[in-house]
């Protein structure tokens, strides 16, 4: 084996042969061979995705019961011209546009599912995802100076290992980050050696891709990927045959536009989650995570998980070909800092504070991100481990064979590994019964079709009869206290489909005070967790059975439970006191569901408020010490009441960011909405602005003088358009002037004025 500088044409007609890595600018697509290589690589992606999901898309739990239900009621409101910042078909309601994982601001989410229907949109977005990893790797190495055939191994590395490819079917967060990582470096890099307008070009990828990683995954995700991006920016500026002084001031130019770029191009996306952050369950990050109490990680022993069929696979040979580059390519600068970013990544993932991660785990709060599950760190070595594959496939040669031979042998080879790592894994998921990487086919028209029992509780809706649902099946535990099943890994049993579980309420204009989602109103949880006398995991909040006797329920206007047939719901053991007196409104040989006739109206008038600590409103209504019905508890002062008044409520008018309230009060009362209280939500009294307490811990509550009023609560908007605001300055200078712009930086959390 020797090494052998490039060949072929690279820059152009004119330009000399050059090394990978040579940092001089040139064109970066300037071979007739892209023209073939690029069409072959989005057809070879495509031809993937069909066969894989061939008689029904193969999609893993977070997939079918999380993301896409959230994409699909985005993509249904954005097609009415909406931008919702609220969604109220889970956990009683939450935020939207402020939630990670809805989709808000990823364009590979909100462009499939805005305009196309359910079906077409899902595999559309699996395609992209693919899409950009592969083509974006692809122009990536070229503009590195990698010959066509080297690209081709390096974007195919990239696309089909197992973190991506398997991911893509289960965690798309992952996917989605790794989609525009080669777009960034791109971009960076593209920065560093252009002037002029192929410069703001650079600038703009990079933003864009910047802006876009932050829409796919705000958090871990994205810290990581910053990490890269120094690294990156600053070996690639430094390392530059300049003059140090040049190499300096390139590095600060670059480093500065692209930081002002970055969190401009963010802002609709990070602000709204930035601010509705403080007010959710994993307020500042993970709880119970710090630098004293990890969770996950790797030892270097857990490393051999990269040669492993799986979801953090990337293969023996691409590993093997990664490890020769840095040999054959020694004196090649990109090569070295690619194999440090590598090395890094790994040093990343061990559960323990590093001269790599220690400054990061300094700030305030990131500590409590980066120590949950810090394998996850290695998701940016596999964009730089495909890259040393291209870098090797064009310096190897081997005696008395033609270079291309064995360009052509080592893709066909990296193909071949990929494919079968990918078929055992995909094999294995399918066959396993229970665990988070399980797959399974869906049809996607039918599975998000209403059950029977989702199309009585819409006939119920399209009557006028507002309220929210409960699925439940019970489950003894050892300690013979009886619990609701987490669903977690039973998502493809059609005994869960059919009591429409998880998120699937979304997609039918249902209102559920369940769901699967990693956020949720903090006072929410609290409330479920009064309710059952115990917490459950961050992602799920499912009422027991004392949760029902103790009013819970009631309190959020849980008007409907839907049950398996199979469950005995006359058993009080089984679903409770309180339940087991409710009467069957609906059934057939799968569901029943039950009505609660005790269920707390939408909207009610009280006359008589007292005030309590902070937390301790729900202990006293689940122990039945008060009715909330007749008594409203604030933690603030309450406003004055008539205690003889009495009075009705009307919901008039209902989107997903507003609610219409005609009130006609003989006294002085006070508005009770069963809707989780956030201070995202403002309120007007016939068009004057009002304050909106909290009632109870959980809901809002409006005062009201006596007489016929109009209520209307609404989402503040300040935020989200403050986001948009910085990339359309028309909209940023109306904010100055009608004195908004002050919201931006308070930020809604439970300090704010309410």
């Amino acid at each position: 084996m020797t090494v052998a500088p490039l060949r072929g044409r690279v820059g152009g007609p004119a330009a000399v042969p050059r090394a990978p890595g040579d940092d001089r600018p040139g064109a970066v697509l300037d071979d007739r061979r892209d023209a073939v290589a690029l069409p072959g690589l989005a057809l070879l992606v495509v031809a993937a995705h069909l066969v894989t999901h061939r008689d029904g898309v193969l999609v893993g739990m977070d997939v079918a019961t999380q993301f896409i239900p959230w994409y699909g009621w985005l993509g249904e409101q954005l097609a009415t011209g909406a931008i919702p910042q609220w969604n109220p078909s889970v956990f009683a309601g939450m935020p939207s546009a402020g939630d990670p994982l809805s989709g808000w601001g990823y364009l590979p989410v909100m462009l499939p599912f805005g305009l196309l229907d359910l079906a077409p949109a899902v595999h559309i977005y699996l395609i992209a995802q693919l899409l950009l990893i592969a083509v974006g790797t692809y122009v990536l190495a070229r503009s590195l100076r990698l010959p066509v055939a080297a690209a081709v191994a390096a974007a195919v590395t990239a696309t089909f290992n197992g973190f991506v490819f398997q991911r893509n079917m289960c965690c798309v967060a992952f996917v989605s980050v790794e989609a525009w990582i080669p777009w960034l470096l791109l971009g960076l890099d593209r920065a560093l050696v252009t002037r002029g307008v192929r410069r703001v070009g650079a600038w703009a990828v990079a933003g864009v891709a910047l802006s876009q990683i932050a829409g796919g995954w705000l958090g871990q995700g994205t810290l990581y990927v910053l990490i890269l991006a120094t690294a990156w920016l600053t070996g690639r500026a430094l390392l530059a045959e300049r003059p140090w002084r040049d190499r300096v001031r390139t590095l600060a130019l670059n480093a500065g536009v692209l930081t002002l770029l970055g969190l401009g191009l963010s802002a609709p996306v990070v602000w709204p989650r930035l601010q509705v952050n403080p007010a959710t369950n994993l307020a500042g990050g993970y709880p119970g995570q710090s630098i004293t109490s990890w969770h996950g990680g790797w030892a270097p022993t857990d490393w051999i998980e990269l040669v492993r069929p799986g979801i953090w696979h990337v293969g023996a040979l691409p590993l093997a070909l990664a490890v020769v580059a840095l040999f054959i390519a020694r004196r090649d600068r990109l090569t070295w800092l690619l194999g440090g970013i590598v090395a890094g990544a790994l040093i990343l993932t061990l559960p323990m504070v590093t001269p790599l991660n220690a400054p990061l785990l300094a700030l305030p709060g990131v500590d409590r991100v980066l120590t949950h599950a810090p394998q996850r760190a290695v998701l940016i070595a596999y964009p730089t481990i495909a890259l040393l594959v291209g870098v090797t496939v064009a310096r190897l040669r081997v005696p008395r064979v033609a270079p291309r031979m064995v360009a052509v042998a080592l893709i066909a080879v990296l193909a071949a590994e990929l494919t079968i790592a990918n078929v055992l894994e995909i094999g294995r998921a399918l066959e396993a019964e229970r665990n988070p990487d399980l797959l399974r086919r869906i049809d996607l028209a039918s599975f998000y079709e209403p059950s029977a029992a989702g199309a009585f509780l819409q006939r119920e809706r399209d009557r006028g009869r507002i309220g929210r649902y409960a699925a439940f099946t019970p489950v003894a535990r050892d300690d013979g206290s009886v619990v609701s099943a987490s669903y977690f890994f039973f998502w493809q049993y059609p005994s869960v489909q059919a009591i429409e579980a998880h998120n699937e309420g979304m997609l039918l204009g249902l209102e559920h005070v369940q769901g699967y989602n990693p956020i949720h109103v903090a006072r929410f949880d609290d409330l479920i967790t009064a309710g059952n006398g115990r917490g459950q995991d961050h992602h799920v909040a499912n009422l027991f059975p004392v949760a029902f006797d103790h009013g819970a329920f009631d309190l959020l206007n849980g008007r409907w439970v839907v049950l398996n047939r199979s469950i005995d719901h006359r058993d009080p053991g089984l679903v409770g006191e309180r339940m087991a007196t409710w009467p069957q409104v609906f059934a057939d040989r799968r569901v029943r569901v039950l009505e609660n006739p005790d269920a707390l109206p939408r909207t009610w008038l009280v006359h008589d408020a007292r005030r309590v600590e902070p937390g301790d409103a729900l202990d006293l209504i689940t122990a039945g010490d008060v009715d909330p019905r007749t008594t409203a508890l604030l933690t603030g002062a309450p406003p004055p009441l008539d205690p003889d008044g009495g009075g009705t409520t009307q919901v008039v008018g209902r989107t997903t960011d507003s609610l219409d309230i005609a009130v006609d009060a003989s006294g002085d009362a006070l508005l009770v909405v069963s809707e989780i209280h956030h201070p995202l939500w403002r309120a007007t009294i016939d068009g004057r602005p009002a304050d909106v307490v909290v009632v109870d811990d959980v809901l809002r509550g409006v005062a009201v003088p006596a007489g016929r009023h109009r209520i209307v609560l609404h989402t503040d908007d300040t935020v989200l358009h403050g986001g948009v605001a910085v990339v359309e300055p028309a909209k940023l200078r109306y904010m100055i002037r009608s004195g908004r712009v002050g919201l931006l930086f308070d930020g809604f959390d439970e300090r704010s004025p309410a």
